[in-house]
């Protein structure tokens, strides 16, 4: 006869530690960020555009005062070369100047009449 094997102390199993679940983290989505208004726009002052006052006739043959600002207007008066007159405007494309001469309100081509700061012509 066999002789019973000793028994060995019992043995503890080792006890699982419960595990513990991490909580869930629900991540809802954030909703877009607003755009930022517009800065706003800065309006800047309008630049004052300095127009010379007076302009010198500089057409040797002298030039026409015109009624309107064509070549095919009226002619009402003509002023030496050299004169001075005094310039009111510069029509939108820049081709004729409003003019005063001598009491005469009218236009001249502006190719032929020189801008002077000071008024002086030569004469």
């Amino acid at each position: 006869m066999t002789e019973p094997e000793p028994m060995s102390p019992p043995v503890a199993e080792p006890q699982q530690e419960p595990v513990q679940e991490e909580p869930q983290t629900v991540v809802t989505p954030e909703p877009p960020a607003p755009e930022p208004a517009p800065e706003p726009v800065k309006e800047e002052p309008p630049v004052a555009v300095l127009q010379p006052k007076y302009g010198c006739v500089d057409a040797a043959s002298g030039l026409k005062i015109r009624q309107h600002p064509s070549r095919n207007a009226a002619s009402i008066g003509n002023a030496p070369n050299k004169a001075r007159v005094e310039l009111v405007r510069l029509t939108g494309d820049g081709s004729w100047w409003e003019v005063k001469y001598k009491g005469i309100d009218g236009y001249m081509f502006s190719e032929f009449v020189k801008a002077s700061e000071t008024g002086e012509c030569g004469r």
